[in-house]
C-alpha cells in the first residue's frame, strides 16, 4: 500500500522529467524499490532536484517526496521486523512451554507407574505377611488345643 500510494504520487510529480523511473506506477514502484534498499536514492533525488526549475515544482518537493518515503518506509519495515521477531520469540516460548508439560506428564506418568509397582509389592508382601499370621494363629491354636487335651485326660 505504501509503496503504492507514493509510485502513484511519484508517477503524478515526476513522469515528465524523469519518465524512465517515473513513468508509470510500477517503474515508479520499481524506482522506490531501488530507494528502499539504497541503491540509487541520492542520484534519484539530485537529480529531480536538479530538474525542478525547468518542470515548475519546487525544488523541496523532491526532498520531502524522496525523505517522506524513507522515513515511512523504515518504520513500516522496522515495525514488521519487529513484530516478526516477536511473534517468533512468542511461538518458541509457547513450544518450550508445551514441551516442558510434556516433559512433566511424561515423569509425573512414570511416577505413577514406580508408585503403582511399590503398591503391588506391598500388597504381596503384605498377603504373605497375612498366610504367616494365619499359619501361626492356627499353629497357636493347635499347640493351646495339645495342651488341653492331655490335662482332660490326666484326670
Amino acid at each position: 500500500m505504501h509503496f503504492y500510494v507514493y509510485a502513484a504520487i511519484g508517477s503524478t510529480l515526476f513522469a515528465r522529467e524523469d519518465p524512465a523511473h517515473f513513468g508509470s506506477i510500477g517503474l515508479a514502484a520499481l524506482s522506490l524499490f531501488e530507494v528502499v534498499t539504497g541503491n540509487g536514492f541520492s542520484q534519484l533525488m539530485h537529480d529531480a532536484i536538479d530538474r525542478a526549475s525547468q518542470f515548475d515544482y519546487a525544488a523541496w518537493t523532491p526532498v520531502v517526496y524522496f525523505a517522506s518515503f524513507v522515513v515511512v518506509a523504515v518504520m513500516v519495515i522496522l515495525n514488521l521486523f519487529v513484530g516478526v521477531i516477536t511473534s517468533e520469540m512468542t511461538a518458541v516460548k509457547h513450544a518450550t512451554v508445551e514441551k516442558e508439560h510434556a516433559r512433566r506428564e511424561v515423569e509425573i506418568e512414570e511416577h505413577e507407574v514406580e508408585i503403582l509397582e511399590h503398591v503391588a509389592a506391598l500388597e504381596t508382601q503384605l498377603d504373605q505377611i497375612r498366610a504367616t499370621l494365619a499359619k501361626v494363629k492356627h499353629s497357636r491354636a493347635l499347640t493351646a488345643e495339645a495342651r488341653a487335651t492331655p490335662a482332660t485326660v490326666r484326670s
